[in-house]
C-alpha cells in the first residue's frame, strides 16, 4: 500500500521521537527508520529531515557519521541544510578533531557531504578548517576527499610525493577477495585513491615513478601505459575493476584501448564490459 505524504510525515515523527528515548531502541531499530526514511525521502518534509539530522548531531548515544551521510543524502540536491552553530561545530570536531561526545575521531565523510548543501558562510568555515587541519597534522584521508570534491585546491606537489614514496605490499600479499576464496584482485586501493587524483587533474607524474609504479602487476603496467601496453596480455575485466569518471576518462584517451574492446565486444557478450565500455565514452 502506498502512503501519502501526510501519513509518512507523521510516521517519521513518532519514529524520531521513539528514537528520543534512548533505551527503547537497539541500532537495527534505527537503520530500519532511516531506511524508510531514505526510501521515502520526496515525500519526507525538510522540516522534519532537519529534526532528524540535528538530533544524530547532537545525540551521544547515536551520533554515527554514517547515520549523519544517510540524511544529507535525503535532502534535495539544491536544498540548504540549516543548522545552528553549535551543531555544526559538533561536526567540525567529529571530523577533524576529537568528538565532544566520545571523544574519537569519525572522518570527514559526512562533513564532506554537508559541504554541497550548506551556506557560502559555513562553505568557507569548512575549507579553512579542513586547511588549517591538514596543515597541523596531514591527513591522507581528508587531503583525498576535499580535493576529489574541490572544497580545497589541489596540490601537485603533495600528490607527487606520495606516489613518489608509494611502496607496494610486500610479496606474501593478498587481496581481500582472495582471502577469502575469490580470485586475486590486482588493485592496490591507496594507489588507485592517488591515481584517481591525478587522472582527475590530468597531472604528469614522474618518468621514474611510472616506470616503479608499472613493475606492481599487469593492471597498472596496462594503466599507466595504455597506448604502449601489450594487449595479448590485457583482461578486460581490468576496466570494471575501479569505476570513477576519472578512471573512465583516462581510458577514453587510449585508441588502442577502444579498438580492444571493441573487437572484443563484436566476438564476446560480457554485458559488465558493455556497459562500462559505454561510460567509459565509446559509441
Amino acid at each position: 500500500m502506498d502512503l501519502d505524504s501526510a501519513t509518512i510525515n507523521k510516521l517519521a515523527i513518532k519514529a524520531l521521537n521513539l528514537i528520543k528515548k534512548e533505551n527503547i531502541l537497539a541500532w537495527h531499530n534505527i537503520e530500519s527508520i532511516l531506511f524508510f526514511i531514505q526510501r521515502k525521502r520526496r515525500l519526507v518534509f525538510h522540516k522534519v529531515l532537519l529534526d532528524y539530522f540535528n538530533y544524530f548531531v547532537t545525540s551521544k548515544k547515536w551520533h554515527s557519521v554514517s547515520y549523519l551521510e544517510q540524511l544529507i543524502d535525503c535532502f534535495k540536491k539544491d536544498s540548504l541544510i540549516e543548522i545552528s552553530d553549535t551543531q555544526f561545530y559538533l561536526l567540525l570536531n567529529m571530523a577533524l578533531n576529537k568528538c565532544n561526545h566520545c571523544g574519537n575521531n569519525h572522518g570527514v565523510d559526512a562533513l564532506v557531504s554537508l559541504y554541497e548543501k550548506t551556506n557560502k558562510q559555513k562553505k568557507n568555515i569548512i575549507k579553512n578548517e579542513i586547511i588549517n587541519s591538514l596543515k597541523q597534522k596531514f591527513s591522507f584521508e581528508v587531503f583525498y576527499l576535499a580535493t576529489l570534491l574541490d572544497i580545497i585546491d589541489f596540490d601537485n606537489k603533495i600528490l607527487q610525493e606520495h606516489l613518489d614514496n608509494f611502496q607496494p605490499p610486500l610479496e606474501n600479499y593478498r587481496s581481500f577477495k582472495a582471502a577469502f576464496g575469490g580470485q586475486e584482485d590486482p588493485v592496490l586501493p591507496h594507489l588507485n585513491e592517488l591515481l584517481n587524483l591525478a587522472f582527475k587533474f590530468e597531472m604528469e607524474i614522474g618518468e621514474s615513478t611510472i616506470k616503479k609504479l608499472k613493475q606492481i602487476n599487469g593492471y597498472y603496467k596496462w594503466l599507466l601505459g595504455m597506448e604502449v601496453f601489450d594487449y595479448t596480455e590485457f583482461d578486460p575485466n581490468w576496466i570494471t575493476l575501479y569505476k570513477t569518471r576519472f578512471f573512465f576518462k583516462q581510458m577514453s584517451k587510449s585508441k588502442k584501448l577502444h579498438e580492444y574492446l571493441k573487437d572484443y565486444l563484436k566476438k564476446t557478450s560480457n554485458s559488465k564490459i558493455a556497459s562500462v565500455f559505454f561510460k567509459i565514452g565509446y559509441n
